[in-house]
């Protein structure tokens, strides 16, 4: 009977999280808009930068054909890319087209807001022209 109950306990909690294979283009289609977008340093994790409050804008569209299109804006220069994404359970990976290396980011979605994380960033904390390692956290709404 308790084995019963366990697998039956087990059952409803597989069907409760979804698939196996987490996030698909459909989940994360839409245009998302960049509420914060911050950087912290990794060898001095009290030195953090917000790029939103100093006045910057970011917006990701993501579309169901598994192609995206951002679109930053810092100051008077806006820069737009593109090219194609892919989802996991807890990853998002952006190849930027005519770029090197995509960048994979840890993703966690809860209804209309979403969450980038990159522990493998780099940022110019002290503005001297050297880039150093940080943790890169995006939070979007649609």
């Amino acid at each position: 009977m308790k084995n019963r109950i366990f697998a039956t306990i087990a059952l409803v909690a597989l069907v409760g999280c979804g698939d196996a294979t987490g996030l698909d283009p459909g989940d994360v289609a839409g245009t998302w808009t960049a509420q914060t977008w911050t950087f912290t340093n990794l060898a001095n994790t009290s030195q953090t930068v917000e790029i939103i409050s100093l006045g910057a804008a970011f917006s990701l569209t993501l579309r169901e054909d598994s192609t995206f299109t951002a679109t930053i804006t810092l100051g008077a220069d806006v820069s737009t890319d593109s090219g194609t994404y892919a989802t996991t359970a807890a990853t998002i990976t952006i190849s930027e087209s005519g770029e090197g290396s995509p960048e994979t980011f840890g993703v966690v979605r809860d209804g209309n807001t979403m969450t980038l994380t990159d522990n493998n960033s780099d940022f110019d904390f002290n503005v001297e022209g050297s880039d150093e390692p940080a943790t890169e956290v995006i939070v979007f709404t649609r």
